[in-house]
């Protein structure tokens, strides 16, 4: 691989990327590094990896296409540059190509929560075993890519951070317990969601984001 422009791009499209994506992903790297291994390299090493709605929109497409690409034997996720993924690109203010803008506000957001939050259980549901070669930071929706794994490979640079604690805590732990008693994966994670929703709502929430803008650090205080 080489770098152009801080990006890290493929000398050669491989089979797979060929077949599998049918052109080049600017967000996403798809190659096969050895017969049988299908590597997704995330692919913003500007930002961390973090991503974007339309990151996230071909990320579920790559996986829909290796679902029943029985070459592939093992699929290995990394990132690009000095990280894993600081999760979702909080500078991307665009919505889903598949979202209606008349829903409201809060609505539209819970449905976006829960598109995000499939992430895991599309892992899941891949028949190929899933590793995670984590370098450097890995954070909020890039600790559940990593958590999501079959198996997880940390470098000595990694660092898993959960980013979302400070955001509303106390309203995410009682999603994470409720969690504890839930029926399935799914459930558990429809209770994260609606937490997650809450938590952003919060005081706090609006503090950090004020914060993070005056580049100072925040004053949170319990709400």
């Amino acid at each position: 691989m080489g770098e152009t422009g801080g990006r890290t791009e493929l000398r050669a499209a491989t089979p797979l990327v060929n077949n599998l994506i049918g052109g080049p992903m600017p967000d996403l790297l798809v190659d096969s590094p050895e017969e049988g291994v299908a590597r997704i390299t995330f692919n913003r090493p500007e930002t961390l990896n973090a991503f974007t709605n339309a990151t996230l929109e071909e990320f579920f497409q790559v996986l829909d296409r290796l679902r029943t690409d029985f070459s592939q034997r093992v699929v290995v996720l990394t990132g690009a540059g000095r990280a894993f993924s600081s999760g979702h690109d909080v500078a991307d203010h665009s919505t889903p190509s598949w979202l209606t803008d008349d829903l409201g506000t809060i609505p539209s957001n819970l449905v976006q929560q829960r598109w995000w939050a499939q992430v895991v259980p599309a892992l899941r549901s891949l028949p190929q075993p899933v590793v995670a070669a984590v370098n450097g930071p890995v954070a909020g929706g890039g600790y559940a890519l990593a958590l999501g794994a079959d198996l997880r490979l940390a470098g000595r640079s990694a660092r898993f951070v959960n980013a979302f604690h400070t955001l509303g805590a106390w309203l995410t732990k009682s999603a994470l317990w409720a969690g504890i008693d839930g029926q399935s994966l799914e459930a558990a994670i429809e209770l994260e969601a609606r937490g997650q929703i809450l938590a952003l709502a919060t005081g706090d929430a609006a503090e950090h984001r004020r914060a993070q803008a005056e580049g100072r650090a925040p004053q949170f205080r319990w709400h």
